[in-house]
């Protein structure tokens, strides 16, 4: 079965982080090989600005050397890929999907099922936009709060019943916003939403970032592995983590890869 190394929150854009990105990319090719064996998931905060077109060019362009080196790369929004951190825009959503998937039509969840060839096991991968579109937030919406919306979590529900992601031999679901802390302008409007539909299904990890903490959050909502990522190019200082997650292992076996 594949391995997952998460990334989050690279912020490209911001000071030198692009160089640092550059790093952890060629640390990251050198050090976990065969690159067919990994799933790199970035879980949003890509750009600083989503405003500015070229941060997600330069983005885009450093990822890409994980997908030609071999990797399988998922990633999903955050509040800085829609705009400014705190008002999002339709156009750069529009152009975030785009960059990052080829189309502006993509919906979420967007399940991708990635199998490993050598054992034919597979991971069922669903990803959230925890800024429910960047424009379907329910008043009042403060700073840079995240929320899914009812239809998601319907989707969601649905996705995790469905035949897929029954089939898979893991479950993964991954967005940007926090929905354990509680902090007023960060949270998670509907993390409860989200809480009762992982509890009502087999989930093997759930993934994020937005926080900075580099926290885990584990057994809670029936999930055994809840991550945040902190930010991956240490951005202001913060505390960065490279997780390498082995699903089939004891949750105590993933480790930092450290890849700056």
């Amino acid at each position: 079965m594949k391995k997952i190394i998460h990334l989050t929150d690279l912020h490209i854009g911001y000071g030198d982080l692009d160089k640092k990105l550059s790093k952890l990319i060629s640390n990251l090719i050198y050090a976990m090989q065969p690159a067919k064996d990994y799933v790199v998931l970035v879980t949003g905060d890509i750009s600083e600005n989503g405003n500015i077109k070229e941060n997600f060019h330069r983005a885009n362009d450093l990822l890409k050397k994980l997908k030609q080196a071999g990797y399988d790369v998922l990633v999903v929004p955050g509040n800085h890929d829609y705009g400014d951190g705190i008002t999002p825009f339709k156009e750069n959503i529009r152009s975030f999907r785009k960059n990052f998937y080829g189309s502006a039509s993509v919906e979420f969840p967007k399940l991708d099922v990635i199998t490993d060839p050598d054992d034919g096991s597979s991971i069922a991968f669903i990803g959230l936009d925890s800024m429910a579109g960047g424009y379907d937030f329910p008043e009042p919406r403060v700073l840079a709060q995240g929320y899914l919306g009812e239809k998601q979590l319907k989707d969601l529900d649905a996705m995790l019943a469905g035949a897929d992601a029954a089939a898979a031999g893991k479950r993964v679901v991954y967005l940007h916003h926090h929905p354990i802390d509680k902090n007023v302008s960060m949270m998670l409007k509907d993390s409860e939403g989200l809480a009762e539909v992982l509890g009502g299904h087999s989930v093997d990890a759930l993934l994020f970032g937005h926080k900075h903490q580099g926290r885990k959050w584990n057994a809670r909502w029936g999930v055994k592995r809840l991550y945040d990522g902190g930010t991956s190019t240490g951005k202001g200082d913060d505390p960065w983590r490279h997780r390498v997650i082995d699903l089939t292992k004891d949750l105590r076996m993933d480790y930092d890869g450290d890849f700056l």
